[in-house]
């Protein structure tokens, strides 16, 4: 296996929290599309609840297992 330099290390560290953050950007976009959805009535608390608890304990978690795992 090739040794990485720190400053190779260092710049693929900070590729990776940029993919990171781009992804989780656009997961929480979806997730803002709910809140919108309760402020207009389109769902209710509890929807919106399931929701929270879904991307909580599912992309959220994911996400942080595939980009902090490489980190």
């Amino acid at each position: 296996m090739v040794e990485l330099s720190k400053k190779t290390r260092w710049e693929l560290r900070k590729l990776l929290i940029k993919a990171y953050a781009k992804e989780l950007d656009q997961h929480l976009f979806d997730l803002s599309m709910k809140f919108d959805d309760w402020k207009n009535k389109k769902i209710d608390c509890w929807d919106l609840n399931d929701h929270i608890h879904k991307f909580h304990d599912g992309i959220s978690r994911d996400l942080f297992n595939t980009y902090e795992a490489r980190a």
